[in-house]
């Protein structure tokens, strides 16, 4: 596929492509008033598709019954976001709080979101095969 199997090339686009370092950003549009507008909504879609194959991998197969799709999305996700740690985060941040780099737990700074693009960035713009998380 040309530009993958999720189509982020129009919403992730290569900035950077030298042998040793690569950039990507979100692209924008403009709006009818001339200003530049990101790519938000589209990335968002485009992170949906992709939450059900990097948490699951191949080990549920390569598809979904479309009775299914919802119900699937929301497993996938549930499963990424049940980790303990993800849980302590969210309570940190939720009661105005911050997590320091030097923190001692390591796992309270997963960055299981940003693996998540990092999945998609890969497919697309890579071509690489898909794992998932959990296989």
């Amino acid at each position: 596929m040309e530009n993958g199997p999720f189509g982020s090339k129009n919403v992730i686009e290569s900035k950077i492509s030298e042998d040793t370092l690569k950039s990507f950003l979100v692209g924008f549009d403009l709006d009818d008033d001339g200003a530049s507008k990101y790519r938000w909504s589209q990335l968002v879609t485009k992170i949906t598709n992709v939450i059900h194959e990097f948490s699951f991998g191949f080990h549920e197969g390569t598809s979904t019954e479309n009775t299914q799709t919802l119900e699937k999305i929301i497993e996938a996700a549930n499963s990424i976001y049940k980790i303990d740690e993800f849980q302590k985060v969210r309570d940190i941040y939720q009661n105005n709080g911050h997590i320091d780099d030097e923190l001692d737990n390591k796992y309270l700074r997963r960055g299981e979101f940003g693996e998540l693009i990092l999945h998609l960035i890969l497919r697309d713009h890579f071509n690489t095969r898909d794992y998932g998380v959990n296989s």
